[in-house]
């Protein structure tokens, strides 16, 4: 990349490990930066990688030399100060190749993932992933996704902002997608080079199961509970973990939109994002209580 060029010496050269890139003499007096980029990889991965390591030369705090290893990020979910000037350094390479006003013109007309990833890749010049992170973090509420290897295991996964449902923990095994997510209203299965994808897309709002006369919300959910085969104890914090999941789903409901639809959608997202919950939500009385507890909340009982 030529703007590169204009702030670090930058070459290509052999590096027998998973590393992208190194930017060395970063700050340092009367030294210009060096950036050195693995020859092996894809023309797009070091076409990131190259803004990945501009960004680290023009972020102030990003100082000394830096080894950009072949990660997207730590799976057990810690983030020390090497992954944070890392993502740092990856908002600023994603910004500068697919900045987010541009991105926004498309899908105000298009918010299909499998086009826009594609349409990404090829107007940026940037792998499938890079595209997707982008695009999850730019997308509106109510998506989740999952890019699986070839054995059908969740190598990367996410959400967008404000989406209730749980996106599907890395390491995971997809034997059958047409199975996750059962509320999802829009579901994407699309393979770009070796990575497949898959997309859900959740309605804002459902409307409620009807109601019947003489209905109450804690009798269904005994009823629900005692069919699971929990009494006792373990009854008494299975209906403590189904409540605070409604309570969950309804304060990521709050704002000017907050209706009794939208909280029974928020709900049916969260409730499947659980696999602890899938003899509650199997039940089927569950949709039942489930209306009547909301119905009950808004009418403060």
């Amino acid at each position: 990349m030529k703007l590169a060029c204009k702030y670090a010496d930058v070459k290509e050269i052999h590096i027998p490990y998973k590393v992208d890139g190194i930017t060395l003499d970063l700050k340092v007096p009367k030294k210009r930066p060096k950036i050195f980029l693995n020859s092996s990889a894809s023309q797009n991965r070091k076409r990131f990688t190259t803004a990945h390591e501009l960004g680290h030369i023009l972020i102030p705090w990003h100082v000394g030399n830096i080894i950009d290893i072949t990660s997207d990020a730590p799976r057990d979910g810690v983030y020390d100060d090497y992954w944070t000037i890392e993502t740092e350094a990856n908002n600023f390479a994603s910004e500068l190749l697919m900045p987010t006003d541009w991105l926004r013109g498309f899908i105000k007309n298009n918010d299909d993932p499998e086009e826009l990833t594609k349409m990404i890749c090829s107007k940026a010049g940037v792998s499938s992933v890079a595209a997707t992170i982008k695009l999850v973090n730019t997308l509106s509420a109510g998506f989740v996704y999952a890019q699986v290897d070839r054995d059908g295991t969740v190598a990367t996964s996410g959400r967008t902002s404000g989406t209730v449902a749980s996106s599907l923990p890395w390491g995971t095994s997809i034997d059958d997608p047409t199975k996750l997510f059962a509320s999802a209203v829009r579901r994407f299965d699309f393979t770009i080079g070796s990575s497949r994808f898959f997309w859900w897309n959740f309605a804002h709002s459902i409307p409620l199961p009807r109601s019947t006369r003489g209905e109450d919300w804690r009798t269904l959910l005994n009823t629900i509970v005692s069919d699971a085969g929990y009494d006792g104890d373990r009854a008494a914090a299975l209906k403590r973990s189904v409540n605070g999941t409604i309570a969950y789903a309804n304060g990521r409901s709050q704002g000017a939109d907050r209706n009794q639809e939208a909280v029974y959608a928020a709900c049916l997202q969260r409730f499947q994002s659980n696999t602890e919950m899938e003899k509650i939500r199997a039940h089927r009385l569950f949709k039942q209580f489930l209306g009547a507890r909301i119905r009950a909340l808004f009418d403060g009982k």
